[in-house]
């Protein structure tokens, strides 16, 4: 079972996603640029636990947001990325026309799933 705790980090993770993928994209092109010039700072990075963190987060945050059906990766968006106005549970309901608590239990389930892939219980 996935604590509480865990999926209120990978909720925050979610909404931070743009950001974290920028930051593992910009670590990713100084690695490759540094190979061969600067091994200290290529074994650095690799080393490092925060980005390998986050590199494992995205990896797994895509591959199950990939899985998703469609009505899942717009509550994704409502709930996690809607810049404009944050909705809840049953505020994404009504615009995806379901009930707030199938929002909610899909939210936990997603959640959930990432959690237990990226080793968090």
């Amino acid at each position: 079972m996935v604590s509480k705790e865990a999926r209120s980090y990978i909720a925050r993770q979610i909404e931070r996603y743009d950001d974290i993928k920028r930051e593992v994209r910009h670590a990713e092109k100084s690695v490759i640029y540094s190979q061969g010039r600067f091994e200290g700072k290529l074994i650095g990075y690799l080393d490092n636990t925060h980005l390998q963190q986050k590199v494992l987060f995205v990896d797994v945050f895509d591959e199950v947001y990939s899985t998703l059906p469609e009505e899942k990766k717009m509550m994704i968006q409502l709930l996690y990325w809607n810049k404009t106005k944050r909705l809840n549970c049953d505020g994404v309901g009504l615009k995806l026309h379901a009930d707030g608590s199938t929002i909610g239990r899909w939210r936990l389930a997603v959640l959930s799933q990432i959690a237990e892939r990226v080793g968090l219980t």
